[in-house]
């Protein structure tokens, strides 16, 4: 006779088959309850819907049932990081470490959830409480080595990497062929990195990244042979993954370096609609109306009163991408007084959290709430007077920067559209910049966040400064002395040598970086004059 888990196993499994998955997560806790099933019981029939993939049922059905014990919070995480749940995922897994369960998956799960609300830091730092409780393979290493990457941690990623070629001595899987590639590059060790991906892409012709190095550190005199190679691999594998659509861009931009100026247009243009294919299929096509939502629900906010300062500056450079946030970013870090964060989202993502509540809640945003977004901001003590985060999404969430930091330094980047639509436009951007594989949408785009940021400025002058790309690479001294008295900082001429000893970037503009301050930029889309200028009008 079946015991009434089997039961209901056995009906989970004829209602997935079917499709009927309406009202699951009630019939099964009315099963709990008819049966008085125990939590052990309970626990196993959740397990089954989730191995079926079923997180939104399996969720539902742990937060009507009372939780007894870590492998019950430890499912409740997995459910909550399914859904994106993260802060929650992370509450209920400081719930089992504090409940003394210290296992290795613990902090695996823990780090997980903390790196996509980008705490790096206390990421690292679990899933190295990880590696020290399990004895770590090959693909244990490099995903150490992956997140001390997004953590901008690059000795830490090297470190990481050598255990795991000592690991795997002459087996090295082809992924960690491409991280090491990754990391050379950023190491400025082009030529082992140039080579070692040449070494991927025999083995695999599909993988992106490597096809990606190939593309911009190749000599002119290489790149024919890796063109034919490209062309032939794209003319047998149509599709609209990640690996398909950015091999696309890398071939364009062989055709760039080489001169070949109509094929290189055409490229591009065919990597973008491919983009845009992709977007389609995964519903994350640009839409205005959600765009002009965003900018007024931001320009409206209501707060009930703004925080006091900080005890350090929090400065945020926002705008458009390939604008020269790098660049400014860059000559900023070389005051001692400066940390730079790179493109941190954690202010973004802890703003999302509190507007969607506040929605629900409507009114005022309350103080409190303003308060724990301050304290959340950074997990640890700065290590500067000036706190810089370049990530450029940030125009949208001017208003409530300064009401949580009202002492914030808001950097608003300019450049020209021409200029700016086209180095956009042959860049693989991810699906968080949809507006960037279409000329019409990039120009949507430019307008709204340029009329914000005229609005964040006559609104906050003392706050936000415009920086012009064009002026800072004619006048380097000039612009930058006014941005750093911006920040209460003196500027010292000889921060515009950073290239002699420049750290890596992580950013497409690795290579701009590398050099000293020039004019290169500026007018660059003239090089495709004849292509470009009915599609901006100029004709």
């Amino acid at each position: 006779m079946s015991s009434p888990v089997q039961i209901l196993v056995e009906q989970i499994q004829r209602h997935l088959q079917m499709g009927n998955l309406n009202n699951l997560a009630n019939q099964v806790t009315e099963f709990f309850h008819a049966n008085d099933l125990g939590g052990a019981q309970q626990l196993q029939v959740v397990q089954v819907l989730m191995q079926h993939g079923q997180w939104v049922p399996a969720l539902q059905v742990l937060e009507q049932i009372t939780i007894k014990d870590s492998n019950g919070l430890m499912m409740l995480a997995m459910c909550l990081e399914q859904v994106g749940n993260f802060r929650k995922a992370v509450e209920a897994l400081l719930s089992c470490l504090d409940a003394g369960d210290k296992r290795p998956i613990i902090h695996r799960l823990l780090s997980s959830n903390l790196a996509k609300l980008r705490d790096l830091d206390s990421a690292i730092r679990e899933f190295d409480l990880y590696l020290q409780g399990i004895q770590p393979q090959v693909s244990d290493y490099l995903q150490a080595v992956d997140l001390r990457l997004l953590g901008r941690k690059l000795e830490a990623a090297r470190s990481a990497l050598d255990q795991a070629k000592a690991l795997a001595g002459d087996a090295m899987p082809v992924a960690g062929k491409v991280l090491e590639a990754k990391v050379l590059r950023l190491e400025k060790q082009g030529q082992q990195s140039l080579a070692l991906a040449q070494q991927v892409v025999a083995e695999d012709v599909k993988l992106a990244e490597s096809w990606s190095i190939i593309a911009e550190l190749a000599s002119e005199q290489g790149l024919s042979e890796s063109i034919t190679a490209l062309e032939q691999s794209l003319a047998s594998q149509v599709g609209t993954d990640y690996n398909s659509v950015s091999r696309r861009y890398s071939l364009a931009k062989m055709y760039d370096r080489v001169g070949r100026i109509d094929d290189a247009y055409a490229g591009f243009c065919d990597a973008n609609a491919a983009q845009l294919q992709a977007l389609v299929a995964q519903k994350q096509v640009f839409d205005e109306h959600q765009l002009q939502a965003l900018t007024e629900r931001n320009m409206q906010l209501v707060v009930e009163a703004p925080l006091a300062a900080a005890d350090f500056t929090p400065v945020f450079i926002v705008g458009l991408p390939r604008t020269g946030s790098t660049l400014v970013e860059r000559l900023l870090s070389q005051s001692p007084a400066v940390q730079a964060l790179g493109e941190n989202e954690r202010f973004l993502l802890l703003a999302n959290e509190l507007l969607a509540v506040n929605k629900n809640a409507g009114g005022a945003i309350a103080w409190a709430d303003l308060n724990v977004l301050a304290q959340q901001y950074l997990p640890s003590k700065p290590v500067g007077s000036h706190v810089v985060n370049k990530l450029l999404h940030n125009v949208f969430y001017v208003r409530l920067i300064l009401a949580v930091f009202p002492n914030a330094k808001i950097i608003q980047m300019r450049r020209s559209y021409e200029d700016m639509a086209w180095s956009i436009f042959k860049n693989y951007f991810p699906a968080g910049h949809n507006y960037a594989c279409d000329f019409d949408h990039i120009k949507l785009y430019y307008t709204k966040v340029n009329a914000l940021m005229d609005h964040w400025g006559s609104r906050y002058p003392e706050a936000v400064r415009d920086v012009c790309y064009e002026s800072v690479v004619a006048n380097p001294d000039e612009e930058l002395a006014k941005v750093f008295e911006l920040l209460g900082l003196p500027w010292d001429a000889g921060y515009k040598d950073f290239y002699r000893d420049a750290q890596p970037s992580f950013t497409f503009s690795e290579a701009q970086v590398q050099k000293e301050i020039n004019s290169s930029g500026v007018d660059a889309w003239r090089k495709y004059e004849a292509h470009l200028a009915p599609v901006f009008g100029l004709r």
